[in-house]
């Protein structure tokens, strides 16, 4: 995954930490988190407050994921990969 993979990043966090608000966590925190994540293989210093809001955005949480489109939700980006 990379930093621009938002769709991806917010599933996977939401895998990891079931039990956190995504609206609720520091950029420190989510940066972190992400760059934890076992398939993120993107620059470290490519991330940015933009990017990070979009792994936050609300109702990442109980969406399939062929629900999800750029122009449908609040933060993702528009150009997704």
């Amino acid at each position: 995954m990379h930093w621009t993979d938002t769709l991806d990043i917010a599933i996977a966090l939401d895998e990891a930490h079931p039990d956190i608000d995504p609206t609720r966590v520091n950029f420190v925190d989510l940066r972190n988190w992400t760059l934890a994540l076992e398939d993120f293989q993107d620059d470290p210093a490519h991330s940015g407050e933009k990017i990070l809001e979009a792994f936050r955005w609300p109702g990442s949480r109980n969406v399939p994921e062929s629900a999800v489109t750029p122009g449908n939700c609040p933060g993702l980006p528009l150009a997704v990969h």
